[in-house]
């Protein structure tokens, strides 16, 4: 993000179910209390003395449980999630790992795009799903940015992860982000 606001070669940019804030993620969400952060964080800094110290890295499942069962997700989110990063992730992405380096939750934890949407000053396309649960933050990304080159696309019925690849939806999308880049870059 920081490139985006600081190099002014960039004229424009686009996200597309974008989640501007891994802060609330992974560090203040309903499921993770005080005591669980404090936990997360222990173990992120001693990840990284770990680290420092030796030159290895350790890896856990600190953002996806081990089985799609553990998921902290309701209905269908939760059934996206666990068809998509469970079932068919490999298929996507070959090299997809569920693991993750506690060192980087200090990181995770500090990462909050929304902080920087005042500082935006190209023209903005956020494109979300109706059903999305990352839409709120599209919203509030909007609503931070303080000139008026801005546009939100509703895709109507999409839920966040078939937004990755339900073809009716990249579909839509793809449409909205090529006549967006056409007419800001041209």
């Amino acid at each position: 993000m920081h490139g985006i606001i600081s190099d002014r070669r960039v004229k424009a940019f686009a996200t597309v179910v974008a989640y501007f804030s891994l802060r609330e993620f992974v560090g203040y969400n309903p499921i993770i209390n005080d005591e669980i952060r404090d936990i997360l964080l222990q173990q992120s800094n001693l990840a990284r003395q770990v680290y420092f110290q030796t030159g290895k890295i350790e890896n856990t499942n600190i953002l996806y449980p081990e089985s799609p069962d553990q998921l902290p997700l309701p209905g269908p989110d939760a059934q996206d999630v666990s068809d998509y990063y469970y079932d068919r992730v490999e298929d996507c992405w070959p090299n997809f790992s569920r693991k993750m380096a506690p060192m980087s939750y200090e990181a995770h934890i500090k990462s909050h795009v929304l902080d920087y949407a005042k500082d935006l000053v190209i023209p903005y396309l956020g494109i979300t799903g109706s059903e999305a649960f990352s839409k709120p933050y599209t919203e509030r990304f909007m609503n931070e940015i303080l000139h008026d080159k801005k546009t939100m696309k509703i895709i109507e019925g999409a839920r966040h992860v078939q937004m990755y690849d339900k073809k009716e939806y990249i579909n839509e999308a793809i449409e909205d982000l090529t006549i967006f880049f056409l007419r800001e870059l041209s």
